[in-house]
């Protein structure tokens, strides 16, 4: 049981720390598969989660430190993401102006001009 649950905690803080560095080596928020990231990490603690319940109490106990330190990392990514969400809505708002400014301009799309036939 014990070593479920080591496995189970060395697969969470792997997916995190993958995470982490995915998150902290700067890509634009546009590289980045947020969807991808959201679906390991809710497997991950899923598992942890099942793999908890399943021990008595006096088990989980030993463990309190290392459960301390996941939810820590994961407050810190939590915040990262919020930070490039927030970046990504600024640039995506940005483009939207852009985009209505040169629909104003009529750029990029003439208008269809129809001609009327004169020949009958």
């Amino acid at each position: 049981m014990k070593t479920e649950l080591k496995k189970s905690f060395e697969a969470l803080n792997c997916t995190m720390d993958r995470h982490m560095a995915a998150l902290t080596t700067n890509p634009s928020p546009m590289e980045l598969d947020t969807r991808t990231m959201q679906f390991e990490s809710k497997q991950a603690f899923e598992n942890l989660r099942c793999t908890l319940s399943s021990l008595p109490v006096s088990v989980r106990k030993q463990f309190k430190e290392e459960i301390k330190t996941i939810l820590e990392k994961n407050g810190q990514l939590t915040l990262i993401l919020a930070k490039r969400k927030e970046i990504l809505s600024a640039q995506l708002l940005k483009n939207a102006k852009g985009k209505k400014a040169l629909k104003g301009y009529h750029v990029g799309n003439r208008p269809a001009y129809r001609f009327m036939n004169t020949a009958g």
